[in-house]
């Protein structure tokens, strides 16, 4: 049976140029690269001068049979022929030997047919994703422990920041996930850091000493904002006279809690591994005092009062 194609499976067949095909599941993907395939044959190309890949092994078995099946109707539809036929004929003999595979058996192919160019024995064996994947892990762990217990700083930073694993599968993501989906997106980057690329390792190191004065700018502007709250409580515990009775209340809670307040500030650090939670609570409380009638007397609070909103409040943008 002959295939029929729609109009953008003709474009997409009917190109001169490099090309993106771009479609979701089950609209003709593969049928149209069997379309193409067959055109490059009545081109005058053969099988194995066609290179053909797939990202999963089912979407080449999928494709090899398409291209079965078209290169059959064409050995029937040249039955008539004489000659027609006999050059399909032999295309179908060598389709099993196709590379019609995918990215990983294209490249162990071609490392096969050049082991001495390679360096590798010919008989090696492509990792499957579990394995590849259950290494990564063992390999990072043992890296982490390693530098752990050469106290290397830098670690012990990021051991302290993070727990090394998740203790359940709804915690929050941990040391070792976090490595990684680093190296992953070091990879799909092109940085491989496992060859002796100085560009490559200087880039990472680069990439962190960039993050380093990006936090540090953050624990500056951390401490300012803390060390301007801090101000503005103290100020409002100083007022003698405030107006109006929320005023009064306001200025005798922070009063009382003074010490509270500096206790709470103090454990809001970037260093600090406690739960911020209560602090901030605590401080977010005295910082609604209410309705503040506008008098000379509330001059201190009315001034304070925004500062503290703005570096307090979630719900006030800053």
């Amino acid at each position: 049976m002959k295939a029929t194609y729609n109009q953008s499976q003709l474009d997409a067949i009917d190109f001169s140029t490099s090309t993106v095909v771009s479609a979701s599941a089950g609209t003709g993907k593969t049928w149209t690269l069997a379309g193409l395939y067959l055109k490059l044959l009545r081109q005058g190309l053969e099988p194995e001068e066609i290179v053909a890949i797939t990202f999963t092994e089912r979407a080449a078995a999928e494709m090899r049979g398409r291209v079965r099946q078209e290169i059959l109707a064409q050995i029937e539809a040249s039955l008539d022929d004489s000659d027609g036929g006999e050059p399909w004929g032999k295309r179908l003999a060598k389709i099993n030997a196709a590379p019609i595979c995918t990215i990983h058996s294209f490249c162990s192919r071609l490392l096969r047919e050049n082991p001495l160019e390679a360096e590798l024995d010919p008989q090696f064996v492509v990792m499957d994703e579990a394995t590849a994947a259950s290494m990564c892990h063992e390999a990072i762990l043992e890296t982490i422990h390693q530098w752990i217990t050469l106290r290397d700083p830098r670690v012990l930073q990021l051991f302290r920041d993070f727990q090394l694993e998740r203790r359940d599968s709804h915690g929050p993501a941990r040391l070792i996930e976090i490595v990684e989906s680093a190296l992953s997106w070091l990879n799909g980057l092109g940085i491989n850091l496992a060859s002796h690329d100085k560009r490559s390792r200087n880039w990472l190191e680069a990439k962190w000493d960039a993050q380093q004065k990006q936090l540090a700018q953050l624990k500056v502007q951390l401490e300012n904002r803390l060390a301007a709250v801090g101000v503005a409580f103290r100020e409002i515990a100083q007022v003698e006279q405030p107006h109006g009775r929320a005023a009064e209340r306001w200025v005798d809670q922070v009063r009382s809690n003074l010490t509270q307040i500096e206790e709470a500030l103090s454990r809001l650090n970037m260093e600090s591994t406690a739960d911020y939670t209560m602090p901030m609570v605590s401080l977010l409380k005295l910082s609604r005092p209410g309705r503040l009638t506008a008098d000379p007397a509330n001059q201190v609070l009315l001034t304070n009062l925004p500062l503290l909103r703005k570096a307090l409040d979630p719900e006030v943008e800053g």
